[in-house]
């Protein structure tokens, strides 16, 4: 271990100057966040460049028990612990939006019906009424909470609503946007078990 590190080192000594400064600042950028996205556009610039020094970000991370995947299909960069994927901790109603969101995304993807944008779409007003079908026992009377838990999402880059709708995410005509980064913190392979299981998990949280 102390050799790869050494070898990262010995890199940033032989790169180009300010390679140092922006490696470190590209590290604090996906420690923090956990998860990089390169069509989000304030992650482009720290997406692209890691991704050019993709060895050695792996390598620093794995000195700290961390593992940097890239996603290459998706063109997402995302931290695992030996647990889980960092930063990705809801509370209980953020959690289940997280898992219609999934859900529903899941369903456009296979969907043979044409659509107009390049990832799918549902009006807040739909979604909430697959919340309420999948979550009959647990009604949703406080706007605030589920305003709050769609927000929660859209900073976690989950969903993405324009700026100016984002105050009034919860209004049935604003349109959201499923993001491709609900594939890798919500993997497919998890998704039937998701499916069996969302009803009865929401029962008991209530």
């Amino acid at each position: 271990m102390s050799t790869d590190i050494e070898s990262v080192g010995a890199w940033l000594k032989t790169a180009p100057p300010g390679h140092q400064a922006r490696f470190s600042q590209c590290l604090s950028r996906l420690l923090a966040e956990g998860l990089l996205w390169r069509d989000e556009g304030a992650d482009l610039s720290t997406y692209s460049f890691l991704v050019r020094h993709l060895d050695q970000a792996q390598c620093y991370f794995s000195t700290i028990g961390l593992q940097l995947i890239h996603h290459e299909r998706l063109h997402i960069l995302q931290l695992y612990s030996d647990q889980s994927a960092l930063r990705v901790q809801f509370n209980k109603e953020t959690t289940l939006w997280a898992l219609l969101c999934r859900l529903v995304y899941a369903e456009k993807k296979e969907s043979a019906t044409l659509s107009l944008t390049r990832h799918p779409t549902i009006l807040s007003g739909e979604l909430y009424l697959r919340y309420v079908e999948l979550f009959p026992a647990r009604n949703v009377r406080k706007k605030m909470a589920s305003q709050e838990a769609l927000q929660n999402l859209a900073a976690a880059k989950l969903i993405r609503a324009s700026r100016s709708s984002l105050e009034r995410i919860t209004e049935p005509e604003v349109v959201i946007e499923l993001l491709p980064t609900l594939e890798v913190v919500i993997p497919a392979s998890k998704l039937k078990a998701i499916s069996e299981k969302l009803g009865e998990f929401g029962a008991c949280l209530n």
